[in-house]
């Protein structure tokens, strides 16, 4: 079977621009600049399933925090 002339190179060039694309966007941090007074919401869910699969407890968790002075409502 006959091989087209420069695949190997393209093949080659396609995989080191994919790796350094992936490097690149996981060392650089989101962009995203909170204000003084943002709020933070965490919220974590739990569940504890049998061996089928299906779940038997669910448990939520959740964390709020402010960044500022005052009343914080959910």
């Amino acid at each position: 079977m006959r091989r087209i002339k420069g695949t190997r190179f393209f093949a080659r060039l396609m995989a080191f621009l994919l790796c350094g694309s992936m490097a690149v966007t996981s060392v650089l941090p989101a962009a995203a600049k909170k204000k003084k007074d943002d709020k933070d919401k965490v919220e974590t869910v739990y569940v504890n399933a049998d061996a089928e699969g299906r779940p038997e407890k669910v448990t939520v968790s959740e964390q709020l925090k402010s960044h500022a002075d005052g009343v914080l409502e959910d």
